[in-house]
């Protein structure tokens, strides 16, 4: 409820004139069943906010399209901390393989691979250091 973003709001505030005062960005983490669940509502509380030092990550949702995911990046890409979270969740199976998402990779970060980004692997399929292997070797790939 509003008063609930309220609270949330104010917090942040405090904590971003906190933060601002040893040079530290703060990112709220685009995030399904939060008040940054999508684009929208992401930007809505970055602007309630209203500090230059407080942004947020973005990160693919395995509940909508590719196209709607570049979308959304778009939408949020402007309030970007320079973070990103990748991983490949599928509803049905969980976690898989970045291989079975490379298209979509190449879509979402071909037009912004030469600027200042961290992109993280989040979760890989398992928990298995050699999936994470493979997976790191994928985004190497798109990257370069």
């Amino acid at each position: 409820d509003e008063s609930h973003i309220n609270r949330i709001v104010i917090n942040s505030v405090y904590m971003a004139k906190q933060a601002k005062q040893h040079s530290i960005r703060l990112g709220f983490e685009y995030h399904q069943n939060t008040l940054t669940e999508n684009a929208e509502s992401a930007v809505a509380l970055i602007n309630r906010i209203n500090m230059n030092n407080v942004g947020l990550y973005w990160q693919p949702n395995g509940m909508i399209t590719p196209n709607e995911n570049l979308k959304e990046r778009n939408l949020v890409l402007p309030y970007s901390v320079g973070n990103m979270h990748i991983h490949n969740y599928c509803v049905k199976n969980g976690y898989q393989p970045l291989s079975d998402i490379r298209e979509n990779l190449y879509m979402y970060f071909d037009d912004i691979k030469k600027q200042p980004y961290n992109i993280m692997i989040e979760f890989v399929k398992d928990s298995i250091l050699e999936n994470f292997i493979a997976d790191v070797k994928v985004l190497r790939e798109l990257l370069v």
